[in-house]
């Protein structure tokens, strides 16, 4: 019995040694489910480049490379339910690059994702490729190049042909990339990217039912003409922004976006939390669900269609326009805490066919319009930081001219109560007052004006000036190097007002082109009043030179008169008088007489010598 036994274990040994070998040796074509495999370019060389040029399926496998994974124009490459680890040791190093006329797909449950290494690859799908990702995963793909064009930025998408479907697009710089090109993106969840959900570029994808959240933006478009059907857009730092684009938004949900909700990335000083932002773009919404965000719809030169849409429970305002054109049909507006629409510097027409329900905010509607006002004093100058008021009927908003005496208001024409009532601002008195800094004394104007349209306003403020001058510059005596003589010069104030803080500079320049400060000093000049200065000169060094004489406010008051703050007087300084017993003439003299002495000396001697004619 026992012999028996052991005899049918074995016989069940020598059977399952056999049906191993027959695995083993490829005669059967089916492989077990969930069992590694792999056909065609594979596996990838060891630590070098993989290239894919026939057809190759890798099914439930970890593979792990180093280098480049390219599929050329005659490969194949399906990763079916298998984890591709990328372990980059360079930002840039590695790529995944799907040829002109290449196939890659990504299906069933795999993933591609960075290595031990957490430094990110590249991803491209090149124009002519084909792609799918379905049922999938994509993270840790692109990086920041600093806009050199190094990385791909994300999933690169230059191709009609792509599929990007049921699959999760995570943890990327910019999860989708869409160049110039076409293909479908359709119910993925797209989060936790750090700069965009999803981004185009002269692209015309079709995007549906897609879940894009907790990106710095959900969809940003430059130049391109696309739809977006029945997606989910929430909790971004802005929902979607359009630049020169046109984009049609059909059903779904644009909500709760927020400023706080760039937890991968970073938001910029743009991402406000709108819902949809639109420039120089056309934008047409229909069905769609716009929704506790910061702030609702905002445009910029662009027209704007909204039919059967609902603007609900918004922070700011619902609909904020400004230089665009807008048609409303069908919409319902309920609880936004802003404004339901603000338009500016546009004309609005809002139909009947719009309800407005239950808004806890300012109101239903408010229409404003640019002015422009330029505030100058009775010389023609720039008044700058005047500060400028609004008043009209029940309406008081104020302002401040920037540095060249200019404003820019967004001022009230009318608007619609939350009860449906208009109230008609107009007509409005704009005042304009400076405090002189010189004096201290309030100047003021004001002009009352219909505001119905965008407006230039002058207003000029009759302020009062001081002018400072240089009358006239002499000098106590001839100037001689090493002399000390006094200059005086005359001064004038010939303006309106008091001059205080007054500073006065005295240079000079000499004939070797040297400039230095001869004196500075402060004080203040009553208006028509005159002040003599006497200023103590040493000339260092003989020949022409030049006395300049600045005068002016230190912190750059203006005056009635610019140009005669200045007086520039040039005079021939002599050459430094010496004593007589210092005079080199003084030593000339001396030798010469000793010269002759000793010639005359000479002579004498000679004489006495000369021996008797007798």
């Amino acid at each position: 019995m026992r012999v028996r036994i052991i005899s049918r274990a074995c016989v069940l040994l020598m059977v399952l040694f056999l049906i191993s070998s027959i695995f083993m040796s490829g005669s059967i074509t089916f492989t077990l489910k969930g069992k590694a495999t792999g056909s065609g370019d594979y596996p990838p060389p060891a630590g070098d480049h993989w290239m894919i040029i026939e057809d190759t399926l890798v099914q439930n496998e970890k593979i792990t490379v180093e280098r480049n994974i390219t599929v050329e124009g005659t490969g194949k490459l399906t990763l079916d339910n298998v984890t591709l680890v990328i372990n980059a040791s360079n930002y840039g190093e590695v790529w995944i690059t799907v040829k002109r006329g290449g196939e890659l797909k990504v299906i069933n449950n795999s993933k591609i994702t960075e290595g031990a290494s957490l430094v990110n690859y590249d991803f491209m799908f090149e124009n002519g490729s084909h792609g799918l990702i379905q049922n999938s995963t994509i993270e840790d793909c692109g990086w920041d190049d600093g806009g050199t064009f190094q990385s791909s930025g994300g999933i690169l998408i230059a191709s009609d042909n792509v599929v990007i479907e049921n699959s999760t697009i995570q943890n990327n710089h910019i999860g989708i990339v869409v160049i110039s090109s076409s293909p479908t993106i359709r119910y993925n969840d797209i989060h936790d990217n750090q700069k965009y959900g999803i981004f185009l570029f002269n692209g015309s994808a079709q995007i549906m039912s897609n879940d894009i959240d907790i990106n710095p933006v959900g969809v940003y478009s430059l130049y391109s003409k696309f739809t977006l059907s029945e997606n989910e857009v929430h909790d971004n730092g802005d929902g979607i922004r359009s630049y020169y684009s046109s984009i049609s938004i059909k059903g779904g949900n644009i909500s709760s976006n927020s400023p706080d909700d760039c937890s991968t990335g970073t938001c910029s000083a743009q991402e406000s939390g709108k819902g949809v932002y639109g420039e120089s773009s056309n934008l047409s919404l229909d069905g769609v669900s716009i929704s506790e965000n910061s702030r609702g719809l905002i445009t910029y030169y662009t027209r704007l269609e909204v039919h059967n849409s609902i603007f609900s429970d918004n922070i700011g305002d619902a609909i904020e326009g400004e230089l665009s054109e807008i048609d409303l049909t069908n919409n319902l507006f309920s609880n936004n805490s802003g404004y339901c629409i603000r338009w500016m510097y546009s004309p609005l027409d809002v139909g009947d066919s719009n309800t407005f329900t239950q808004n806890n905010g300012e109101g239903r509607i408010i229409l404003q319009w640019e002015v422009f006002l330029n505030i100058t004093d009775s010389y023609g100058d720039w008044i700058n930081n005047a500060e400028i008021e609004f008043e009209g009927e029940g309406i008081f908003d104020s302002a401040n001219t920037n540095i060249v005496g200019v404003a820019k208001k967004a001022v009230t024409q009318y608007t619609i109560a939350n009860d449906g009532s208009l109230i008609d601002h107009n007509p409005y008195t704009i005042s304009a007052r400076k405090i002189a800094p010189w004096d201290g004394i309030e100047y003021s104007n004001s002009t009352t004006i219909e505001i119905t349209g965008n407006i230039e306003v002058d207003i000029i403020v009759p302020l009062n000036k001081p002018d400072l001058t240089v009358d006239s510059i002499t000098f106590s005596e001839t100037p001689k190097a090493g002399a000390e003589l006094k200059i005086k010069i005359m001064l004038s104030n010939i303006g309106d007002t008091l001059a205080k803080n007054v500073s006065l500079t005295v240079t000079q320049k000499d004939s070797l082109g040297k400039t230095a400060v001869v004196n500075k000093t402060t004080f203040f000049l009553e208006s028509n009043d005159d002040l003599e200065l006497y200023i103590s000169w040493v000339p260092e060094q003989e020949g022409e030179t030049v006395i300049n004489v600045f005068v002016d406010d230190i912190r750059n008051i203006p005056e009635k008169n610019e140009d005669n703050n200045e007086l520039e007087k040039t005079v021939s300084v002599l050459e430094k008088d010496v004593p007589f017993f210092q005079s080199p003439y003084l030593y000339a003299g001396l030798v010469a007489f000793l010269i002759v002495l000793i010639g005359v000396g000479i002579y004498i001697f000679a004489q006495r010598n000369k021996p008797s004619e007798e």
